[in-house]
């Protein structure tokens, strides 16, 4: 820039170098700002999946119309301890067993 005074040259320079500054302080804080939810999320991800997650389904029996499959599955990459199977209302036990036998396989 011949035609230039130094001291434009001078000021254009500082001037440049200032919006310069901003804009990398400004990108810096919007980049901080994404780490941190990602940071927060990661970590979120990470206690989710260490967690059991236990799933139950009826599928119709192979053998029997009249009878259903209980499937209980552990979907997650945790294992289930004291997994308990409860029904509301209760079951009524068959005419095999007698009134005051326990469901199989309760616990």
């Amino acid at each position: 820039m011949p035609d230039l005074q130094p001291w434009q040259s001078l000021v254009l320079g500082i001037i440049s170098g200032l919006l310069g500054t901003i804009a990398t302080a400004v990108a810096t804080f919007f980049l901080w700002r994404v780490t941190l939810v990602l940071a927060r999320e990661t970590a979120r991800m990470a206690e989710a999946s260490a967690q059991p997650h236990v799933v139950v389904t009826l599928r119709p029996n192979r053998w029997s119309p009249r009878h259903f499959d209980l499937l209980i599955d552990n979907t997650g990459n945790a294992t289930a301890y004291d997994v308990k199977v409860s029904f509301n209302p209760s079951l009524q036990n068959g005419e095999a067993r007698g009134v005051g036998a326990k469901i199989p396989f309760e616990t």
